[in-house]
């Protein structure tokens, strides 16, 4: 199997909410969330997301969220995010979500039927081993 090997995280705020994690396979990205993203860490993590979509065709992410304190509003505003977005939409098959809180799952399961080209998935914290089964990869941590 191929490890995908995360690039340093150069220029990333010390206090970052958003960490890469490895992982076994070059088509799985995963990432966890812990406190509040600033506009100050998006820029990497756009560069980041925009360079793994770069090189593949069909994608599966997983998101591993400890503790999501929300989000700067101006992140809305940063050049390149809704251009990652898109492409990732174009080429995202499965999203695990490990560790949503139940509001985030309703919003999941309500958005789920808009993206059928996308199948995504809530698990708790518990069955994450489910998730990383469900991508048919493992972190490499």
């Amino acid at each position: 199997m191929l490890k995908h090997v995360s690039a340093p995280d150069h220029g990333t705020p010390p206090n970052a909410s958003i960490r890469f994690i490895q992982t076994n396979k070059d088509n799985v990205l995963a990432f966890e969330i812990d406190g509040v993203m600033s506009s100050e860490e998006m820029p990497g993590v756009i560069k980041k997301m925009e360079d793994f979509l770069a090189g593949q065709n069909k994608v599966r992410l997983l998101n591993r969220i400890k503790h999501f304190g929300g989000f700067d509003p101006s992140i809305l505003m940063q050049s390149g995010l809704f251009s990652m977005k898109l492409s990732a939409m174009e080429k995202v098959e499965r999203y695990a979500i490990v560790g949503a809180p139940s509001w985030m799952r309703k919003i999941v399961d309500t958005m789920n039927p808009l993206f059928p080209d996308i199948d995504m998935r809530t698990f708790t914290v518990a069955m994450e081993e489910n998730a990383w089964a469900w991508l048919e990869a493992e972190s490499a941590e």
